[in-house]
């Protein structure tokens, strides 16, 4: 079976130079990662970056339209007065044919997966969260033709209780938001059993539901939550040791290079802050905390693009590069030591909060390569970025 991964057409607006509100730099190596550990099993995968290749959503859909594959996973982006478009996109490939399983993941996704699946029903499910592990359970799933109920076992995924395929057919014209379906499945008003199909995994799910007689959904699986069509596992933990996860795939490389794209590491994930206002906590859920991989697996990782690609300039896409206390200060100085040990010829960037920033590892990382100390401090605003001068307002947004 093969399975295409989609970095979906970002319209540029000239309103708007720096989207990182909404594309959360964090976010870069997703789809890498997936397909790394997609291939670490040896499944058949490919990255389309429409994105990296600037094709328009129509370009998009008729290059889709050669491949065959059983799995389309789509790492959805908030695209504010176009985001409409990606989802017409979608619907378009149905009408013209593809029959896969449609899978959304990124961070959009996840804050509004009910919203999207109440309202697209030509999506049919949606990752929550880290996506490497919940996307493979899936993709291996749909590989084994398991029964529709599989789905319910998958910790971290939500998904459409209705098969799009008896819906009535919706306009190419339709804009965000479409009225819901209603659930041919469901027996308004009464006790029923939600009753399930066969036929793979777009379609009927069934898994011991019931309704009350105020119409809610009653589930016997433990952890799923229950909206009429909309179902959520329960959350899936996020990777406690990242040394464990294979190096992102990294496609069109030198395209990029030629773009003038910086070439990204993410050495933690998380944030060890509580930052009211962050989509960081929302994003992990619950076990939400910073995770840092070992400064030896960075190493290696960087050896081996400068290896294959003779890459001298990486920048940690991290949402903090520290980590929390001391033990996150001596982190980040065994990194710097080792680039030196091993005679690096490397130049690199980072971002932080504010009060992480002192002079002895700061020192340390750019005698390492951290590229220009005061660049470091004028250009790499996030490192100082002013929220206010305003204490009281900083304790309410829990800001140091």
């Amino acid at each position: 079976m093969s399975i295409v991964l989609l970095e979906h057409p970002r319209p540029k607006n000239h309103k708007r130079f720096e989207d990182v509100v909404n594309t959360p730099l964090s976010s870069c190596l997703m789809t890498g990662y997936i397909a790394s550990t997609l291939k670490l099993r040896q499944h058949d995968v490919e990255i389309i970056d429409a994105n990296l290749h600037e094709w328009s959503f129509y370009k998009t859909i008729q290059e889709l339209k050669k491949e065959n594959f059983s799995l389309l996973g789509v790492h959805i982006v908030y695209l504010w007065e176009n985001t409409e478009d990606v989802f017409e996109m979608l619907l378009n490939l149905r009408k013209n044919g593809v029959d896969a399983h449609i899978n959304l993941y990124g961070h959009f996704p996840t804050f509004a997966f009910e919203e999207i699946l109440a309202n697209y029903p030509f999506v049919d499910s949606v990752t929550i969260g880290e996506p490497e592990t919940t996307f493979l359970e899936l993709a291996e799933a749909i590989i084994n033709c398991k029964s529709n109920s599989i789905l319910y076992s998958i910790e971290g995924l939500a998904f459409n209780s209705f098969n799009s395929k008896t819906n009535p057919p919706i306009s190419p014209f339709v804009k965000f938001p479409l009225n819901p379906p209603s659930s041919p499945f469901i027996k308004g008003g009464q006790r029923g059993i939600v009753k399930g199909g066969e036929g793979g995994l777009r379609g009927n799910y069934s898994g011991g539901l019931t309704l009350d007689k105020h119409g809610a959904i009653n589930s016997e699986i433990e952890g799923a939550t229950l909206k009429p069509d909309v179902i959520k596992n329960k959350p899936r933990k996020p990777v406690s040791n990242l040394d464990e996860l294979p190096f992102p795939y990294r496609n069109d490389f030198n395209l990029s290079k030629k773009k003038g794209i910086a070439t990204y590491i993410l050495a933690s994930r998380g944030c060890y802050g509580k930052c009211t206002f962050c989509y960081l906590d929302r994003f992990y859920g619950d076990e939400s905390y910073w995770r840092g991989r070992s400064p030896e697996n960075i190493i290696d990782e960087i050896c081996h693009i400068s290896k294959i690609y003779g890459e001298r300039f990486f920048y940690f896409a991290d949402a903090n590069f520290f980590g929390p206390g001391g033990k996150g200060k001596e982190r980040a100085c065994e990194l710097a030591r080792l680039i030196m040990d091993k005679g690096l010829d490397i130049t690199f960037g980072i971002e932080c909060r504010v009060n992480d920033v002192e002079e002895v590892s700061i020192s340390k990382l750019v005698r390492a390569g951290l590229e220009k100390y005061f660049w470091v401090l004028k250009v790499e605003v996030r490192i100082l970025w002013i929220n206010s001068g305003n204490l009281q307002r900083l304790r309410i947004i829990k800001r140091p």
